[in-house]
């Protein structure tokens, strides 16, 4: 039987890499089709790939074209995005100025474009949205990572 050949737009060993790897692999062994995962940062651009659909809850913005994987499997949504950390008891005046710095930056219109070169959406917004977004997606994930047997390293 030929492999099944997913070309991710996006450099190799990152979160969204490494969750796209353990997806078709479990989808490779549900459906008893083998996946292979290639990364190319400039795969599609000429045509030669066709997106059959995002792992986001919605259209995203990059590929307005391009289906949710959700409308088929509803309960699909994997998503990868990245946050400005610090130590714990950071003064709030500085976690503010940090916040107004990564906001400026996360709206500069050549950010934007180079995240969304990189296929990345700028996500400005405040350390509290964070700490939900956070919470939440351990909160939706965190049954599937025990199922697994994943244990932290």
């Amino acid at each position: 039987m030929r492999p099944d050949i997913y070309i991710l737009r996006l450099a190799a060993g990152g979160a969204t890499d490494s969750l796209s790897r353990i997806f078709y692999k479990s989808l490779g062994e549900v459906t008893g089709q083998q996946m292979v995962v290639a990364n190319r940062a400039d795969a599609g651009g000429d045509g030669s790939v066709k997106a059959l659909g995002v792992t986001t809850k919605t259209r995203s913005p990059i590929l307005p074209d391009v289906s949710a994987i959700n409308k088929i499997l509803p309960v699909f949504e994997l998503t990868s995005w990245a946050a400005l950390c610090g130590p714990a008891k950071l003064p709030p005046s500085l976690v503010t100025t940090l916040n107004e710095y990564a906001r400026k930056v996360l709206t500069d219109p050549d950010i934007v474009r180079k995240f969304t070169d990189m296929g990345a959406v700028a996500w400005p917004t405040s350390s509290e949205e964070v700490t939900k977004a956070r919470d939440l997606e351990e909160q939706r994930l965190l049954p599937v990572i025990k199922a697994a047997g994943i244990l932290p390293t």
